[in-house]
């Protein structure tokens, strides 16, 4: 089975940027009966773009400002995002998605995108009390998400299935 790699972006000393590195250390104290690869890339992307070679799913977790009230919380797939390939970038400031989409664009529908809405990126070490109060459920949706990608893999969980429970 393909590894399912979490990556969480953010940065931790940077109040709401850190909502990334949060769900991550919580989901990696969990016993996934598949393999999970979890990377908290910080704010350092580039040096984890090797795994955009190897095969397996990538769910991406990060802080993102949509202009939605703080605490919303929202998937989407890499592909449907607007993602200029063509666009000129600085290697000091490369997000892991636009490094997708130029070098590897065939992976972009390989790719989940989570993100909470921030309200404070000013430097602190504890999220808003808006980004707080969601994050559980953006720790939740992205487990339920690695139990979609782990489901159809597992002999157990499929048969179960086929049994009427779900």
């Amino acid at each position: 089975m393909n590894p399912i790699h979490l990556v969480a972006m953010g940065n931790p000393v940077m109040s709401d940027d850190g909502a990334g590195p949060l769900v991550l250390e919580a989901l990696a104290v969990k016993k996934w009966p598949a393999p999970v690869i979890f990377h908290n890339t910080g704010t350092v992307s580039l040096a984890y773009s090797a795994m955009l070679r190897e095969p397996g799913r990538i769910i991406i977790v990060d802080a993102l400002c949509g202009g939605r009230p703080p605490g919303t919380v929202s998937r989407t797939r890499a592909d449907s995002l607007c993602l200029r390939s063509d666009t000129a970038f600085s290697l000091h400031d490369l997000h892991l998605l636009h490094l997708t989409a130029r070098f590897y664009p065939h992976r972009l529908t390989d790719i989940q995108v989570f993100g909470i809405e921030p309200l404070n990126l000013n430097p602190g070490l504890t999220p808003s009390a808006a980004v707080s109060r969601t994050l559980p459920l953006l720790t939740r949706a992205v487990s339920r998400q690695i139990m979609r990608y782990i489901q159809p893999l597992s002999p157990s969980l499929s048969h179960a299935k086929t049994k009427g429970a779900i």
